[in-house]
């Protein structure tokens, strides 16, 4: 073991860069299980890389024997080929005598020594001792000036030996659901590669073209939902491509913000959105994006002018799909597909309730949806999207053969079983009514400003100084019970309210920003010492656009305690 352990050393120029210590009581350290994770999925321990794929053999001459290693030969992926290359390695690991991995980049792969790279760019080699319960890192001898060296190096030493120590200690002991176990992007080969290219591509034309307006439009955060929805389309677009099907005309059931229809439609594919709500951002669309505010029943409504399911987020419709498009099968004649991303679970009539034993209920739910593909007909492929959300699985359905099938005595037999009653659409108009029932929306503007005036005035009526942040006092009043406040109003004022939505508390509490309740007691919320609570905490202010007007600005008399650069909301009166 040392002959070998110093050969390579000798061979690679390698440095023992760090130690890191195991319990000696420690057993079952799975070094091998830690090592394939970082190798197969890079992107796990570093942001910058979309992962990794198997690559051709390459020439690779050394006078060492390595007929007792396995030798594998991968390309760590960049995230953004704009700034970083790829990495070619050729890896040389023999787990079971020698505990140890050695990673060697292909120097031509390396261009030029000013050329960026996402993943480590010199030999490095990492060895667990069995008997002393050590992980040793060993690197490149490279002359220390250079700085992107002295990085990398770090990184091994500060974010990778750690992972894998971690992973080694854990790795038997995570939960074995088959959403967890699923690869990320591997329904063929070369998908990482490809998917990395074009999401970046999009990321560029959409990004930049959406997200300035983004959060003013639908009051969400632009980093997630663009990006999401660009992620899912990149998708659709390589699975149609590989599966070999192009849809002629694509229905997206529960389109939501309507943005992954757009980047469909703008890349070459025609299809139109089905929602019950319209949104505000579907009118900064071009036209050529076609987005419908509707419902759908799938036991009553027919559309014949599509070929492709899409449910991103499609709630109780999700089983529905595979009936949907057996329904158009056999009445147009036409193979129609569908792409499913499940999230909230639904029977045919209910919410889903299953779960098995030794599975997440997500998982139950997935097999549950698999089963109804199979029974309609449809071949399934299931992979993971790479998107910033927990339910990141995507079912796609593939319609091989056109044949008449009683579709109704499929959903009989699937919910045989299910005590609820059958499936009711949502109705249009309550939706409407459900979708705007916040009481800041409802209640008349004047006799909203009316309120929140009145309930300041009899807060501040009692005075409470706490310094401001130039120096000045601001009155932090005093607090009151609820019912003292309900009788600030008259009958016919209050009545409005009440019939809104559920009253005055419901009011007070919509001005979160403003009041806060606790219980049936009311008080001026103090942004200092109340900055902490959840609803008025932005974790990522980098990324936190302001769009409301600071109503402390605007109708406290003293103004808001903090600046304007503190403040979660606009200093200006519109």
């Amino acid at each position: 073991m040392t002959n070998i352990l110093d050969n390579l050393i000798s061979t690679f120029k390698l440095n023992l860069a760090k130690t890191l210590n195991y319990d000696s009581s420690e057993q079952n350290i799975e070094f091998e299980s830690a090592i394939r994770i970082y190798l197969n999925k890079p992107q796990v321990v570093n942001k910058w890389l979309a992962g990794s794929i198997s690559i051709e053999p390459v020439n690779f001459k050394t006078d060492l024997d390595f007929s007792s290693f396995s030798i594998e030969y991968r390309e760590f992926l960049s995230k953004n080929n704009k700034i970083f290359n790829n990495v070619k390695y050729i890896i040389f690991s023999n787990f079971s005598q020698h505990g140890l991995v050695l990673i060697c980049p292909i120097k031509t792969n390396l261009n030029t020594d000013t050329s960026k790279h996402a993943s480590i760019s010199f030999a490095h080699m990492l060895h667990f001792n069995k008997s002393e319960k050590i992980m040793e890192l060993f690197v490149e001898n490279i002359p220390i000036t250079d700085e992107k060296y002295s990085l990398q190096v770090k990184w091994l030493s500060d974010n990778l030996m750690p992972k894998i120590q971690n992973w080694s200690r854990n790795v038997c002991q995570t939960d074995d659901f088959d959403c967890a176990k699923l690869s990320t992007l591997c329904l063929y080969p070369n998908m990482v590669n490809d998917y990395s290219k074009l999401y970046q591509e999009l990321k560029d034309i959409y990004w930049q073209k959406f997200s300035k307006n983004w959060t003013q439009l639908t009051n969400t955060n632009p980093e997630k939902f663009i990006h999401e929805d660009v992620s899912i389309a990149c998708y659709f677009i390589l699975a149609w491509k590989f599966l070999n099907i192009y849809p002629k005309n694509f229905i997206d059931v529960g389109c939501g913000n309507g943005l992954l229809v757009h980047i469909l439609n703008d890349q070459g594919y025609s299809g139109y959105g089905v929602d019950m709500r319209k949104r505000k951002i579907w009118d900064s669309f071009p036209k050529t994006t076609n987005l419908f505010e509707a419902t759908i029943d799938p036991k009553s409504d027919f559309f014949d002018d599509y070929d492709c399911i899409i449910g991103n987020h499609s709630d109780e419709l999700s089983p529905w799909l595979p009936y949907l498009a057996c329904k158009v099968s056999n009445k147009v004649g036409n193979k129609c597909h569908v792409m499913l991303i499940p999230c909230c679970l639904f029977d045919f009539n209910s919410k889903f309730e299953l779960k098995q034993k030794n599975e997440s209920r997500y998982d139950t739910y997935l097999n549950y949806l698999e089963k109804i593909f199979t029974n309609f007909g449809l071949k399934v492929y299931k992979d993971k999207l790479r998107i910033p959300s927990t339910r990141n699985v995507c079912l796609i359905g593939i319609m091989n053969d056109v044949n008449n099938k009683n579709i109704d005595e499929i959903v009989n037999s699937l919910q045989s079983k299910s005590r609820a009653s059958n499936f009711v659409a949502r109705d249009l108009e309550q939706e409407k009514l459900k979708s705007s029932r916040n009481c800041t929306k409802n209640v008349d503007g004047e006799l909203k400003i009316f309120i929140l005036e009145k309930v300041l005035d009899l807060l501040l009526s009692e005075d409470n100084f706490v310094d401001k942040y130039d120096g000045t006092k601001w009155n932090a009043g005093r607090s009151c019970e609820l019912n003292e406040i309900v009788s600030l109003f008259e009958k016919e004022q209050f009545a409005k309210i009440k019939s809104e939505c559920g009253g005055i508390k419901t009011l007070l509490k919509n001005f979160h920003q403003l009041f806060v309740c606790e219980g049936n007691t009311v008080r001026i919320r103090n942004q200092k010492l109340d900055q902490n609570s959840n609803k008025n905490k932005k974790k990522d202010r980098t990324i936190f656009v302001k769009t409301k007007p600071c109503l402390f600005f605007t109708y406290h008399p003293n103004g808001c305690i903090l600046t304007e650069n503190e403040c979660l909301f606009l200093h200006e009166i519109k």
